[in-house]
């Protein structure tokens, strides 16, 4: 009798859920709902299927340039992209992309607000060498989807483009989650996967100290220094259940900073070092099965942040890098996407110690692990 008591209750519980989310009022996205302020990143697990057959990580800045909003995106397996859009009567407009293909369409209508169930525009319609393409955007319904980042209740977006009167296909789908922006993207070419990108941290500061101290010259104050660790891992699933694509990297650094007397204002440089870098593909690609096998010159990089009571802020991220990309056995690569978590967030003041920890892991092998100590130079 009892179990059978716990089974409906458990039964209408589910039924109560089930309803509720049945029941969730319709929701819009406007445009002050996107997340473009200056200094906001976005981390993303990228999947590339096809020739290449890799999975990465992709990290993309937002800053500001008078009406321009742009976006800097960094990958570590060394591809870079800019990308600027800007505002027009509530059309967010793509006007410039280093991005070749989507550059000779530019500008284009990329999103209309308000968003909601059932909007369609058309993003663009004209001659590209010789041909006339017609591209149509339709918000399609609500959506939970899950990614490493979390779950998110989004709008569903696809993208139906063409030439002139020829048949249409789908090409990209991606969802859309308020205050959060892009969850999740995924394109087709000729109806097959070729990308998959996936939200798995996001960070939008309240202020930038970068902007702050620029300017000026720091004074005088105490000297900290520190170490830590930090590991990145990628695991993607292809959809066919079957074949599978890695990559880890793991990267050991050391530190120091000063916090200046007064304002707290914080400015420091770092080295770090590759300890581990693999990628493992089950479908080979140009790059499948790359590994360190010899040690490089260590990576150095600048940071600033602010003390605010028992914990030290880090708002911007990393600030300046040397060099940009890494040699890793004849293939370049970007390091920002594992630089810039590191020192971007709290760090807690226990007594005359300062620490740092961020954990994620994700169901499919996914992991973000960063780990830092500093305390005062002697």
């Amino acid at each position: 009798m009892k179990y059978v008591l716990m089974f409906l209750i458990i039964l209408l519980t589910l039924n109560l859920v089930y309803s509720q989310e049945e029941n969730l009022p319709p929701f819009s996205i406007g445009a002050s709902d996107m997340p473009f302020s200056p200094g906001t990143i976005f981390l993303n697990k990228k999947q590339l299927w096809g020739n290449r057959n890799e999975v990465c990580w992709e990290v993309t800045k937002v800053s500001k340039e008078n009406e321009k909003i742009i976006w800097n995106s960094f990958s570590s397996n060394g591809d870079e992209d800019r990308d600027v859009l800007m505002w027009r009567d509530g059309v967010l407009q793509y006007v410039e992309s280093s991005r070749s293909k989507l550059s000779q369409l530019l500008p284009i209508n990329y999103l209309e607000f308000p968003l909601e169930a059932g909007k369609h525009w058309v993003v663009a319609n004209k001659q590209v060498m010789g041909k006339q393409v017609v591209i149509d955007r339709k918000v399609v319904e609500e959506e939970d989807i899950g990614v490493p980042a979390g779950i998110f209740r989004c709008l569903r977006i696809e993208n139906i483009g063409g030439f002139g009167n020829e048949q249409k296909v789908n090409n990209e789908i991606f969802w859309i989650a308020p205050s959060v922006g892009f969850v999740k993207t995924l394109d087709q070419l000729e109806e097959k996967l070729t990308q998959i990108k996936e939200l798995a941290y996001f960070y939008q500061p309240a202020r930038s100290i970068w902007a702050e101290v620029s300017q000026r010259t720091v004074g005088p104050g105490k000297w900290w220094e520190g170490s830590g660790k930090a590991v990145f891992n990628a695991v993607a699933l292809h959809p066919n259940g079957k074949d599978k694509m890695s990559q880890y990297i793991e990267l050991s650094f050391k530190f120091t900073f000063t916090i200046e007397d007064g304002s707290g204002i914080i400015i420091g440089t770092a080295e770090g070092v590759v300890d581990r870098f693999e990628n493992n593909s089950s479908l080979g690609g140009s790059w499948s099965k790359i590994k360190l096998t010899k040690p490089i010159s260590p990576v150095k990089f600048s940071f600033c942040g602010i003390k605010e009571g028992a914990k030290l802020i880090f708002y911007d991220g990393i600030v300046r890098v040397e060099p940009e990309k890494v040699d890793i056995n004849g293939k370049k690569i970007y390091l920002w996407q594992i630089l810039d978590v590191i020192f971007r967030g709290e760090a807690k003041l226990e007594g005359e110690r300062a620490k740092f920890y961020l954990r994620k892991f994700f169901g499919d092998g996914t992991k973000i692990e960063v780990n830092w100590e500093a305390t005062p130079r002697d």
